[in-house]
């Protein structure tokens, strides 16, 4: 810019200011990225095994895990084209589909029972539409901070450029927060059936369903309550930070089998086999390895003979214990 159009000092304070929320926002991406990849890699075993059956391309590899850091980085030219991608084709299928897996976990809980059913379909239903009305009814546009100090041409520069969708003006208040308001209720609503369920069940799956509810509940509400904050408080360009992580978080099932994870108690030696899943994001569980979970276990170990340990000269003997993984039952064998 020439020597005329030079801003005063206060209104380059202003810039300096806004291009540093601009760089802090895109910083913020970066590191909610990198998370994305880092957990993608811990579980790649369980998505090449339950979700990657089809032939592996770079669309499927790109929409579903990354797709939502990389639209804000693309070219000026292309953002007003894509941005309804984000809410379209990430958001609202991001939400709804994790809500019908719960609702699926909770219609088999309680024996298939049709009215619940109904009900929960309902809410999801209901929940969906209130998404799409969100991301709908609003004008995409681009956020233009220098544009209004009297410098578009700052905007043009690739690392001022961050394109988001934005709610309509009218929408303030509860009324931009009503989406995520109404999954902080199905998760509550969900966790109180399934701990109910549990508490008169016992243990078995109804406990396991229990322990995995309260992680992934917790860690839910966590996201969704500081989405919703950001929304009600955050600045423009900072409103949907969390929404990238909140989309992202997925529901890890984790098989069950009902010879062994019903089981109350576990051999000490049976808990050393035992590894937690290394997922960061996702709600970890306690996984099975395949040799412990369909195979007999055996250790050696030492007894000294009474002889022996009272000074006598009596040969060693070596005994193998033997334990079934399942039943439990023990055998020596000398």
């Amino acid at each position: 810019m020439d020597q005329s159009s030079q801003p005063s000092a206060a209104l380059l304070s202003i810039i300096v200011e806004a291009g540093n929320g601009l760089l802090q926002t895109k910083y913020a991406y970066l590191a909610a990225y990198a998370v994305a990849i880092y957990d993608h890699f811990l579980t790649m075993d369980i998505e090449t095994r339950y979700y990657f059956i089809i032939a592996m391309t770079l669309v499927l590899f790109v929409h579903p895990d990354f797709s939502v850091f990389v639209i804000p980085l693309v070219s000026i030219e292309t953002c007003d084209r894509m941005l309804l991608f984000v809410p379209i084709g990430a958001g609202t299928p991001f939400t709804t589909l994790p809500n019908l897996i719960v609702a699926l976990r909770v219609y088999a809980l309680y024996e298939r029972n049709k009215k619940l059913a109904w009900i929960l379909f309902v809410y999801i239903t209901a929940e969906t539409a209130v998404s799409l009305w969100l991301d709908l009814t609003p004008s995409v546009s681009r956020i233009d901070v220098f544009a209004a100090l009297g410098f578009p041409q700052i905007s043009n520069a690739p690392a001022m450029h961050f394109c988001v969708p934005q709610l309509a003006a009218s929408l303030t208040g509860l009324k931009s927060t009503s989406s995520q308001i109404m999954q902080t209720v199905f998760d509550t609503g969900v966790l109180a059936l399934v701990l109910y369920k549990a508490r008169r069940g016992g243990s078995g799956i109804l406990a396991l369903i229990a322990r995995q509810g309260i992680a992934y509940y917790l860690l839910n509400l966590a996201v969704y309550l500081a989405w919703t904050l950001m929304l009600v408080v955050a600045p423009p360009e900072s409103k949907y930070v969390m929404g990238g992580p909140a989309l992202g978080l997925t529901l890890h099932l984790r098989s069950f089998n009902s010879d062994f994870d019903s089981q109350k108690t576990m051999a000490p030696f049976a808990a050393a086999k035992v590894q937690r899943r290394n997922s960061w994001v996702g709600v970890s569980s306690l996984g099975i390895q395949d040799n412990f979970r369909h195979g007999e276990l055996s250790t050696t170990f030492e007894l000294d003979d009474l002889d022996e340990m009272n000074g006598g000269g009596s040969e060693k003997k070596f005994q193998t214990l033997k334990e079934d993984a399942f039943s439990g039952t023990s055998s020596f064998t000398s």
